[in-house]
């Protein structure tokens, strides 16, 4: 009976992972969402948010990885995030993608709209959004250099909760399953759906913004983060990395500001041109492996890809 359990745990490990994100993550959320929009009288209670916090998906993994493949699991799941030898063009193409791609969507706003967009006066409110932030959680506003340390630590360690599971965990298990192309769709849908409730908090990043645009942005980042992945031997530290590009741009090219302020044209550049990188790889690379005429860079085992 203990074999055919585990049996079953292993079978469907990914899909344990996804709904226990979802269980531990999902009420405080929702709860938050509802509680910012005054229906209901009383913030998320302690034990939803600790829930919350040891729900990350990160948590998730390690919880799984461990009841499924034990302490070998474990050590195969952790070694991604120290796959650093995986060549400058990897690290410059996961650190710079989203803000070029930012940068030149601003800059084509700029000059579409006389100057009335230019990229300064969007990095200098951008940073003034950061000041104020700063003050709300009782730093000061005036310490340039206390909030952009702040800021570069959190933008590094909150995408290692997210990354430890979407990728580190749950890409090599659908890889052995499907192409790197649907498994890279597949997360990416889930991530957004994971997402929902911050689109109904009053305050977040998310509330107000524009769903497709959303959805056009986080599925592009998916697959591009998959493929990068299957060319550095499973790196997580890559993805981790091209997380952290986001949350840097997002604060000093903030498409927050570029749909709030009503700057479409940045806004929708933004998507667009991720969605042209994303087709001109998966045309180049190929869908299956999304690594050009080779398999990627392990065998398709638990925690490999081919």
């Amino acid at each position: 009976m203990k074999n055919r359990i585990l049996t079953w745990l292993k079978k469907y490990a990914v899909w344990i992972f996804f709904i226990l994100v979802f269980i531990l993550t999902w009420p405080r959320a929702i709860i938050g969402a509802a509680y910012s929009l005054n229906l209901i009288p009383r913030p998320p209670s302690t034990i939803v948010n600790v829930l919350y916090l040891i729900g990350t998906p990160l948590v998730a993994a390690i919880i799984v990885t461990a009841v499924t493949n034990g302490r070998a699991g474990l050590k195969e799941w952790a070694g991604r995030f120290f796959r650093w030898r995986v060549g400058w063009k990897w690290v410059l193409i996961s650190l710079g993608i989203y803000p070029l791609v930012s940068l030149v969507a601003f800059a084509i706003s700029s000059l579409a709209t006389g100057g009335r967009w230019t990229v300064a006066m969007m990095w200098n409110a951008g940073f003034e959004n950061l000041r104020q932030n700063a003050a709300r959680i009782g730093l000061n506003p005036d310490n340039t250099g206390q909030i952009l340390v702040i800021l570069l630590l959190t933008s590094f360690i909150v995408p290692i909760f997210e990354e430890g599971g979407w990728r580190a965990f749950a890409i090599p298990r659908l890889q052995e399953k499907y192409s790197t192309l649907a498994s890279g769709l597949l997360i990416g849908l889930i991530w957004a759906v994971w997402h929902l409730p911050n689109f109904f908090t009053f305050g977040s990043d998310h509330y107000g913004m524009p769903l497709l645009w959303f959805l056009m942005v986080i599925l592009s980042i998916s697959i591009l983060m998959v493929w990068i992945m299957n060319h550095t031997k499973q790196s997580v530290l890559m993805t981790i990395l091209f997380h952290f590009s986001i949350i840097i741009s997002g604060h000093f090219l903030p498409t927050q500001l570029a749909y709030q302020t009503g700057n479409t044209i940045a806004l929708w550049l933004t998507a667009g041109l991720l969605v042209a990188i994303t087709v001109a790889v998966v045309l180049v690379e190929g869908p299956a492996r999304l690594v050009r005429g080779k398999p990627a860079t392990e065998n398709n085992k638990f925690g490999g890809a081919k």
